[in-house]
């Protein structure tokens, strides 16, 4: 009888998930450069277990990135971008220790079904040399804990200022 308790409940939640598509553009600088070859992805937060990643992606030569990514969770879900931001990292134990940086993607610009004709919601330019990382989901008490989210070797040529070329 247990069991079949948990598995109402269980097709109740499934069938009441809420949906949403997002497609989302820009580009990122560091410094006034393009932000090569980086990791760029879109999440759903959540507010008890891990964030869920939606999609992910590397930009390009010129630093910008195209997303697309749909999800269904059971309440309105809330896409954000995320990129481990190692712009002017800090450099410790031979590793660059990325700020985290996460953009709210905004309710207005969540679809309900996936629709080729939906325009991408453009970021525009993001210069991340000076950019700070908003709050969302369970990150509101992690983020009292840690400061870094990830970090790699240092990697060589160190990126500098369109100006010093």
């Amino acid at each position: 009888m247990q069991i079949l308790i948990i598995l109402c409940i269980f097709s109740i939640s499934i069938t009441l998930c809420s949906r949403g598509f997002v497609k989302i553009k820009g580009q990122f600088l560091c410094n006034g450069l393009p932000w090569k070859n980086e990791k760029v992805a879109i999440y759903e937060a959540n507010y008890v277990l891990p964030d869920t990643m939606f999609a992910m992606n590397l930009t390009d030569s010129d630093g910008n990135f195209n997303l697309e990514a749909s999800g269904k969770d059971i309440y309105p879900i809330r896409p954000y971008i995320y990129l481990p931001n190692y712009c002017n990292a800090a450099q410790f134990l031979n590793r660059e220790w990325a700020a985290y940086l996460r953009i709210r993607i905004p309710d207005f610009y969540i679809e309900s079904l996936k629709n080729q004709d939906f325009e991408p919601l453009d970021f525009g330019r993001i210069e991340l040399s000076h950019v700070e990382s908003e709050q969302i989901g369970f990150h509101k008490f992690t983020d009292l804990i840690k400061n870094f989210a990830e970090s790699r070797p240092i990697r060589k040529g160190k990126r500098t200022k369109m100006s010093e070329m």
